[in-house]
């Protein structure tokens, strides 16, 4: 039937409206309420135990589905998982995240066992699929968490960090709340937990130095542990020489001056970016000089430690003699040094020839790393530090030797090198008969590595 143009014109209209009301986009206001309302109704009506419950779940927790009660497509998708044993089975054979949660929460799925986390995964420390899928829930799961963020949205928008996504926000106020950072430090973007524990550790470094030089005191020990207990220490794979029998990381991080493998000379990043721990470090050991020793020890870079002993080696690429001390609370770890060690032996055979025990953790004491030595077991909390001078430092920029000199370190001149050189005993080796013992016990018995520390 033909339509009158009144007619077409009338449709016509009717089409453009249609049209305009379907993509008119909602106001922010209304995204808001709705989220609202979506969080006040639990994304889909899930209770918070729920939550909690299913995000303590790990790929293996054990679990059973009752006979297919569904129907329609949701019948189909329940027929493919639900003969799965653990949660990661079924989520391989199809089911959705949201159905781990209704079927849980309806009584369709049970579980019976397995892995199950005492709290629910934390999005940063997920691992496995499984893992990935539960943490997206995880502030549902921990409605008090939520709510602080929520509390911090104005707090977040006055720091200029209300770029952040919710995760990093949540990231950024525990690390803050755990470790007293202050946000603002997060300005310029997200932090590792093992970089915001650094700044920490800086802070309070500005802190004791500022305090002590408006008292005039020296740095303490105390001062010193208290940093260390806040640093946070980088997992190294690299000191190969020092690790104990099964280890392959140790926790130990370089201050200072080091030689790259281009020839480079250069100071650490640790050293730039946390130029308070350095420069408490190293007039402490100034401070704590033993007093038989009339100049200042010079050095150039920091070897910080924690938690090993490290087996019996020879540092490499040292110039000079290094001072170490060992801090914190334990018992044992005192440092054996084979002061005669004119290499020789090698390091098997010298376990067989008694080394001399220095308790390092009486203050900083003179030993030259170049000879072999190692750590007695210890139990407790142990730090140590190891002062010494990297192979030819005198070849480093002057730029870099400015920022040491600016952090308190004891550049090494001729003369102070060569006065302290002097303290150490000659390395006369071990006797001949010594040396012949050695042999004869290294042949017999199996090889083994000693353990130690540096």
């Amino acid at each position: 039937t033909a339509r009158s143009p009144r007619d077409l014109l009338f449709a016509v209209g009717r089409m453009v409206a249609t049209s305009s009301k379907a993509q008119k986009k909602p106001t922010q206001k209304t995204v808001k309420e709705q989220q609202d309302k979506l969080q006040k109704k639990g994304n889909g009506g899930y209770h918070d135990e729920t939550y909690k419950t299913v995000c303590c779940w790990t790929a293996n927790t054990r679990i059973r589905y009752v006979p297919n009660p569904k129907s329609g497509k949701s019948r189909i998708r329940y027929a493919g998982y639900e003969k799965a044993k653990t949660v990661g089975e079924s989520l391989k054979k199809g089911s959705f995240p949201l159905d781990l949660l209704f079927d849980y929460q309806t009584g369709k799925l049970s579980v019976l066992g397995g892995e199950i986390r005492k709290e629910p995964i934390d999005p940063s420390k997920a691992v496995t699929h499984t893992d990935e899928v539960l943490s997206k829930w995880y502030y549902r799961a921990h409605p008090a968490k939520l709510q602080a963020l929520r509390d911090a949205e104005q707090i977040f928008e006055e720091k200029s960090l209300n770029k952040m996504n919710l995760k990093n926000q949540a990231k950024a106020l525990d690390l803050s709340e755990r470790l007293g950072i202050e946000l603002d430090e997060f300005s310029e973007g997200m932090l590792s937990e093992l970089d915001a524990a650094r700044r920490v550790a800086d802070q309070e470094a500005k802190k004791l130095l500022e305090a002590a030089e408006r008292s005039g005191r020296k740095i303490s020990d105390s001062d010193v542990v208290k940093v260390l207990r806040k640093w946070a220490f980088r997992r190294n794979e690299a000191r190969l020489n020092v690790m104990p029998e099964g280890a392959n990381f140790v926790h130990s991080d370089t201050l200072g001056l080091i030689r790259c493998r281009d020839g480079r000379y250069m100071n650490t990043e640790p050293s730039v970016l946390y130029p308070n721990v350095f420069t408490l470090f190293n007039k402490w050991v100034q401070d704590r000089r033993p007093s038989k020793y009339t100049k200042p020890f010079p050095f150039t870079s920091i070897s910080v430690n924690y938690a090993y002993a490290a087996k019996i080696h020879r540092d490499q690429g040292n110039h000079g003699p290094s001072m170490g001390a060992a801090l914190g609370k334990f018992t044992g770890g005192r440092l054996n040094a084979w002061e005669q060690d004119d290499k020789s032996l090698d390091l098997e055979q010298l376990l067989e020839v008694k080394p001399k025990v220095l308790d390092v953790s009486k203050g900083p004491t003179l030993f030259d790393g170049r000879r072999a030595h190692s750590v007695e077991a210890f139990k407790g909390q142990r730090f140590s530090l190891v002062f010494f001078s990297a192979g030819k430092y005198w070849k480093a920029p002057k730029k870099v030797r400015d920022f040491l000199k600016q952090c308190k370190v004891e550049f090494p001149s001729d003369d102070s090198m060569e006065y302290y050189l002097k303290q150490l005993p000659a390395a006369k080796g071990y006797t001949e008969k010594r040396k012949s013992e050695a042999s004869t016990s290294c042949a017999k018995r199996p090889r083994t590595a000693a353990s130690g520390g540096a």
